[in-house]
């Protein structure tokens, strides 16, 4: 019992890390330009941040660990670091565009129509097809509190089928008992 609050412990610390490093990135892309939101670079940057914070909460957790660090208690180790993390970065993103400033919020939905707009041009895509899918996106407020769920939900199911794999790296085999 006692490790198991012990790696509690130490995940949810790597975890208060990680949303405080998920607010400060989110923070500054907004105070520098609201269309980084937009960048693909964002969301690698994100990406990396959240997986490498995981890697170093099972990283730590292991290295704390005083029983078999078992594959459940890695995934757990990871799991716990990266949902703080999310759950951060959900929550940022819906204070920043429906309460801090949800005309941002508005030109980033409307400069992603554009760009989803040229991309789809250069593909060949009809006008009509075009339009369809812009009234989709203007149907839709992405940052929502309902949408913001749903992206959870997805991120949630993405980060950890990249946790069962960090796990399996970290992970200790029990021994064979002869």
């Amino acid at each position: 019992m006692q490790n198991s609050t012990n790696l509690k412990s130490v995940a949810s610390n790597y975890g208060l890390y990680l949303a405080l490093a998920v607010v400060l990135i989110f923070s500054l892309a907004y105070a520098l330009s609201v269309e980084m939101f937009t960048k693909w670079y964002l969301s690698l940057i994100l990406f990396f941040v959240l997986v490498g914070f995981g890697v170093a909460s099972t990283k730590a957790c292991k290295s704390a660990a005083t029983e078999i660090f078992s594959f459940r208690k890695a995934f757990t180790a990871y799991f716990i670091c990266v949902i703080i993390g999310l759950v951060a970065q959900s929550l940022t993103q819906f204070s920043i565009f429906n309460l801090i400033d949800p005309e941002a919020g508005a030109y980033i939905v409307e400069f992603s129509k554009e760009q989803v707009a040229d991309t789809m041009a250069k593909f060949g895509s009809t006008q009509e097809q075009i339009d369809l899918t812009i009234a989709g996106m203007e149907q839709e407020n992405q940052f929502s509190l309902k949408n913001q769920a749903i992206g959870l939900a997805t991120n949630i199911v993405f980060y950890s089928i990249i946790g069962l794999i960090v796990a399996l790296v970290f992970r200790q085999k029990q021994p064979d008992n002869l």
